[in-house]
């Protein structure tokens, strides 16, 4: 017989709880504050300065080529299609507002919390 699943502990929640200040609803889905530090050894989610969430990106910040390797790794990371995402603010510069259509922000910070560095 299987055992029932424990409840998720305090800090479970814990990393879904600093997302929550990253985020914030849109009609059309959520919005996302982040900082995007280009040309790093890795894609990767660091963690969250102030009310961003700091990204790095392996691709140069060359002709858009940060901005279009952050989209299809949040993308993958996010588990939605690519055209789900659009960069509303921030093209040319290291902080962005990227609008991630349909997804709830209780969605969006259960998707990325498992992504969060402690």
């Amino acid at each position: 017989m299987p055992r029932a699943k424990a409840p998720p502990s305090v800090a479970d929640d814990e990393p879904r709880a600093r997302l929550t200040r990253v985020t914030a609803t849109h009609p059309n889905g959520t919005l996302l504050a982040l900082i995007v530090a280009p040309s790093s050894s890795v894609n990767a989610i660091d963690w969250i300065e102030g009310d961003v969430l700091r990204v790095r990106i392996a691709a140069p910040p060359v002709d858009g080529a940060a901005n279009a390797a952050l989209l299809r790794y949040l993308a993958t990371t996010l588990s939605v299609p690519r055209s789900s995402l659009r960069l509303i603010a921030g093209h040319g510069g290291r902080r962005k507002r990227l609008l991630i259509a349909d997804l709830t922000t209780d969605e969006v910070c259960r998707r990325l919390a498992p992504h969060l560095r402690p």
